[in-house]
């Protein structure tokens, strides 16, 4: 062929040709703008397994990254939320609630898991060893694991409503105790703590909050559920002594940390593959989320990827958060009602009821941790960590109500997933100026230097995460969470209580109590069992309830943390129902030295008790008084009783009453002789010590008082 041939016939390619060259081409500079826009600060330090070691070298690489970064976000950024919004997932249905359904989803699972329920999960994630420097220069590491390399907890105790939160895995069983001691305990847990998150996983996982109690919060005006109370402990105030718990004062950090709000922001999920394509992806075909179920997102349901951020750059509803709060239901699946699915209705941000950190500051300008990390977080407001779920807007109403229990079985379910960053020591409170106003503090915190500006938080199926905690009933005046009840009882009991609320009154009630007993306990270090709860509680509740005249007593009976054969029911059932309620609470003090002990004691179980029986039921009432069975109020001068006194001696805009405790010694006259074969002497005859007489009162018995009046000043 001629060389004029040959040219005829490469003019005769065909056009589509060409543009496919041109569309690679257009690729090829695609990749190069990706490259220079946010390539850069990939390998500079921002992305996935690329941190720089010794921290940013000078301002004058900083303000380029900056500059990088800004690059990106205006140039990419808005392309990227154009084409997606920050849902991941897509879904094109709404689920709707109904009864006669979630009856016949209880049998499949009945069927196919042997339980009307999902089991309360715990999924721990392995916690990074601290690799920062003591000026923590070392940038915070992504969080690269898949969901294979989460351990799976199970705990199949609780399946019904009427068993929250008494069977929630809060510690071991009863008969253990033996080997997990709370008095002169001297065995660090960070060593058996795989063992123990058998049990309980905040030892093996201990950003996990310790969770004590959870119940959704109904406002009473509305009849709407508008937050999840979750109510938790700080665990690393258990056992405190530096030297022989130093392991488990490091492990437990993290419980300090998730007291701490940290900012957030939400992104696209390809803005965070952009950011760290490095991150496990469920939206990767061969990927494994390891669930039991398939899952659907509800079309009201906003599910997002979320980055680290500054206060500044947060979204308004993220800039003081710790937990990601995932709403679920399960329902059948598209073949014939012969699986299950879940069905995921909203993603919320948790909220702190104050900031732990700042009150911390403002009460003594203590840090919540010393610089080092090393000692105790010794005070005791840093004892009880409370946070709350914002329930979605659309089951407000359904949760408020009650309607979502069927069968005593929950139909809604919560995940949370906690954000995890370390804790901040000594001088890096993180609180800004817009937030705290004039009292504001300089701080050594800077949320850019400690991770950056791509610092993508991992999706919820490869995160760490509490899952299936069941939301139950909201609380109302008199009613025990251990109580069972119908669809009908809740939805009266909430219309009621919101038209008590339209009343001349604005509560229930205008004084009640609460009080956390056991039916035979011991007090703080090695003393003897005390068998005599039960007499105190009855004189007790008598007194407050007919001559103090309170309105209600709520028991929260600690006997289980003691004993499988007794409880207080005993007592409690001996007065009206609409008078005395009481919780079964078995949770046990995880240190019952005596405060001058070395590793002094936490009366975790207490506390709790007290915060739960407040959150729960202070709502209903203008007064609470949170007091133990040998502490009585007494009504002095013209005043007969307590809930007088409070209406018309007390100022109306008195928020709270403390009084001076006052120890009583007993009347002889009220003593009989005691012998124990013991200290107390062998025998009638050689009895050294004095005991109430059967018949004689407590209040009477120990009525000498030390103090004359007029009392000393609180």
């Amino acid at each position: 062929m001629n060389k004029r041939g040959q040219e005829k016939r490469n003019a005769g390619i065909p056009l589509i040709f060409v543009l496919l060259v041109l569309t690679i081409t257009y690729a090829l500079c695609c990749i190069l703008f990706f490259e220079l826009a946010i390539g850069k600060f990939v390998h500079k330090g921002f992305g996935p397994g690329h941190h720089d070691r010794h921290g940013l070298k000078n301002g004058r690489e900083e303000s380029y990254l900056k500059q990088q970064l800004a690059d990106f976000n205006k140039a990419v950024k808005p392309a990227l939320n154009s084409q997606e919004p920050k849902q991941t997932i897509e879904a094109a249905f709404q689920w709707k609630f109904d009864p006669q359904r979630v009856r016949e989803v209880q049998q499949l699972l009945l069927r196919t898991t042997r339980r009307l329920s999902p089991v309360i999960t715990a999924y721990v994630e392995e916690s990074p060893k601290n690799t920062s420097s003591q000026n923590y220069s070392f940038r915070q590491p992504l969080r690269t694991q898949s969901p294979d390399s989460l351990k799976k907890f199970t705990y199949e105790r609780l399946t019904k409503c009427s068993e929250m939160p008494t069977k929630f895995p809060v510690n071991h069983p009863l008969e253990l105790n033996e080997e997990y001691r709370n008095v002169n305990n001297r065995s660090p847990m960070y060593r058996k703590k795989n063992h123990y998150a058998k049990f309980c996983p905040v030892d093996a996982d201990p950003y996990l909050p310790w969770i004590h109690d959870v119940f959704p919060s109904m406002n009473v005006e509305t009849s709407r559920a508008e937050y999840v109370e979750i109510l938790a402990q700080n665990k690393r105030r258990c056992n405190t002594d530096d030297n022989r718990f130093k392991g488990d004062l490091e492990n437990l950090q993290p419980q300090v940390a998730i007291m701490q709000p940290v900012p957030i922001t939400r992104i696209s999920s390809q803005e965070a593959f952009l950011l760290a394509p490095d991150l496990w992806s469920a939206s990767n075909p061969s990927s494994n989320n390891n669930s039991l179920f398939d899952v659907a997102v509800d079309s009201r349901a906003t599910v997002s990827r979320y980055r680290l951020a500054t206060y500044e750059d947060a979204d308004e509803d993220s800039q003081e958060t710790r937990f990601i709060c995932r709403f679920y239901t399960f329902d059948f699946g598209d073949d014939f009602q012969l699986t299950v699915r879940k069905i995921i209705l909203g993603e919320t941000l948790s909220v702190f009821p104050y900031n732990y950190e700042y009150a911390a500051y403002r009460k003594d300008s203590y840090p919540m941790l010393s610089d080092g990390g090393s000692g105790a977080n010794n005070c005791f407001w840093n004892s009880v960590q409370h946070f709350r779920c914002p329930v979605p807007s659309h089951l407000q109403d359904l949760v408020g109500h009650g309607k979502t229990v069927v069968n005593d079985v929950a139909s809604i379910y919560l995940a949370i997933v906690p954000i995890r960053t370390r804790v901040r020591l000594g001088n890096e409170q993180y609180f800004t100026k817009r937030m705290v106003g004039e009292l504001y503090k300089e701080t050594e915190f800077d949320p850019t230097k400690e991770w950056g500006n791509a610092h993508v938080l991992p999706e919820v199926e490869a995160s760490g995460r509490w899952e299936n905690i069941p939301l139950c009933a909201s609380p109302m005046p008199g009613r025990s969470p251990n109580d069972v009840i119908s669809i009908d009882d809740q939805v009266t009991a909430a219309s009621e209580a919101g038209s008590d609320q339209g009343s001349t009154r604005s509560k229930n009630h205008t004084l009640i109590a609460c009080v956390w007993a056991s039916a035979h306990f011991t007090t703080r270090g090695n003393t003897p069992v005390d068998f005599s709860t039960s007499s105190r509680l009855k004189e007790w509740i008598t007194y407050n309830l007919y001559v103090a005249n309170m309105d209600h007593i709520y028991v929260y009976d600690n006997s289980g943390a003691h004993t499988n054969e007794l409880t207080l029911a005993n007592v409690t059932d001996l007065f009206p129902r609409e008078k005395v309620t009481r919780i079964d609470w078995p949770f046990r003090v995880c240190n019952n030295n005596i405060p001058a002990h070395a590793n002094t004691g936490e009366r975790s179980s207490q506390y709790a008790a007290e915060a739960s029986c407040r959150l729960r039921f202070g709502r209903f009432s203008e007064f609470l008084a949170s007091i133990d069975t040998d502490e009585y109020l007494i009504p002095m001068g013209n005043w007969t009783d307590l809930k007088h006194w409070l209406r018309e001696g007390v100022d109306p805009e008195t928020k709270i009453l403390s009084f001076r405790s006052t120890r009583a010694s007993p009347n002889y006259d009220f003593m009989e002789p005691y012998w124990d074969g013991e200290k107390c002497g062998a025998n009638e005859s050689d009895a050294r010590c004095v005991i109430k007489r059967p018949e004689a009162l407590y209040l009477e018995t120990y009525n000498c008082d030390h103090n004359p009046l007029p009392k000393p000043e609180v």
